[in-house]
């Protein structure tokens, strides 16, 4: 068989010598079994039994005594090891300097072939909203001598009890547009040992585009006043991976839809749309240099962060206010002022008349913003605004 092999766990090691030559004729003593010394360079691996002594010495003149017997002894060897069996190989020399017919070493093994028994990656789906720039490769093998790990970035060779793993910097970079989208790869992972290997391969696919291709809506007027707006700021188009979008300022946030769900910070996808939710300001109550029917816009910024480094601007913009009344008094002409009075001789010819209530339902500001006035043309006329004391109004 394959002089390199794999050997099984427990393996029998039987060593064999031949007996030692027996004493000369009529010598007082018998001679000792084949010395155990040219076995030395297999330890501790090798076990060498020496032979039996010779036999007794031989009659004088006689022929000498027979050899000793060969012996022979089991051993079983063991090694720890990162491999389910023995990963230690066995070189067994042709000639191990026995005398006669030679010692005999007999190996009972079982020739194993390597297994890959786990390969994968990590990395390259950009999943936490940051474009991967790198993949993590790792794997597992029993029964093996080297490994060898081949792909774009070239072979890279491990050793049984190497770190079994590897990361691959520098990965190729996705492109919707233009394509590829996803970039991708083949990497190949063998295993050998001696004549005997295995093989897989993965296909490595990259997301990591993030450049969107779409335009945004930044602003948007001619809002009601103080209430939740949900806003469309636009369809992403032209990336490949999770596009992190958050905004800032107390009350806002984002979201996929006009119902949700909203978060300061969120994770889109291409094809989805992007929703800004937050509240308009209040009428602006400065009517300052304002002679028309409206007053000014109220306008805030809402800061909305794309990918960690793009801000956009969101102008978000309340309508002007309406700030005049065209009063439509009821006519009130012909009578008397007081007219329970108006005969007595002390009457006061300037004593005033009222007109009927208007509801004023036309001005947008609030009594309360004291930003709108009621102004008359005559100096004689004055007002009582929801039934308060009557005051006396700037002219027109």
């Amino acid at each position: 068989g394959s002089t390199n092999v794999y050997l099984g766990g427990n393996v029998p090691i039987r060593l064999v010598t031949v007996g030692g030559g027996g004493g000369g004729g009529g010598s007082t003593s018998y001679g000792a079994g084949a010395p155990t010394s040219t076995f030395a360079t297999g330890a501790p691996m090798w076990f060498v039994q020496p032979g039996a002594p010779g036999a007794g010495r031989g009659a004088g003149g006689g022929t000498g005594g027979g050899g000793g017997s060969a012996s022979t002894s089991s051993v079983g060897w063991q090694t720890a090891s990162t491999s389910r069996y023995n990963p230690q190989l066995l070189t067994l020399d042709n000639d191990l300097g026995l005398h006669a017919e030679g010692g005999r070493v007999t190996v009972e093994y079982i020739a194993l072939t390597p297994e890959i028994t786990e390969f994968f990656y990590t990395g390259g789906d950009s999943s936490n909203g940051v474009p991967d720039t790198e993949i993590d490769f790792e794997f597992s093998i029993v029964d093996f001598v080297t490994a060898t790990l081949t792909g774009p970035f070239g072979t890279v060779v491990f050793n049984s009890g190497d770190d079994l793993s590897y990361t691959w910097t520098n990965i190729p970079q996705s492109d919707v547009e233009n394509d590829p989208s996803p970039a991708t790869a083949q990497v190949t992972l063998t295993a050998t040992a001696g004549d005997e290997e295995d093989t897989q391969t993965l296909n490595v696919e990259i997301f990591n585009d993030r450049v969107v291709s779409n335009s945004w809506t930044t602003s948007f007027i001619n809002l009601p006043s103080a209430l939740e707006n949900k806003l469309n700021l636009g369809t992403i188009t032209g990336i490949d991976m999770p596009l992190t979008i958050s905004v800032t300022g107390n009350g806002n946030f984002v979201g996929p839809s006009s119902q949700g769900p909203w978060s300061d910070v969120y994770n889109f996808s291409n094809g989805d749309s992007v929703y800004l939710k937050t509240i308009s300001l209040y009428y602006n109550t400065d009517i300052s240099g304002q002679t028309g029917i409206y007053g000014k816009p109220n306008s805030k910024i809402v800061q909305v962060t794309v990918a960690g480094n793009e801000v956009l601007d969101i102008t978000v913009s309340t309508e002007p206010p309406v700030i005049q009344e065209i009063f439509n008094f009821p006519a009130n002409s012909g009578n008397f002022p007081f007219d329970d009075i108006d005969l007595d001789p002390n009457n006061n010819p300037l004593e005033y008349t009222t007109s009927a209530v208007l509801s004023v339902d036309e001005i947008q500001l609030s009594n309360a913003d004291q930003a709108t006035e009621v102004r008359v043309d005559d100096p004689n006329a004055q007002v009582s605004v929801n039934g308060g004391a009557w005051q006396d109004a700037r002219e027109i």
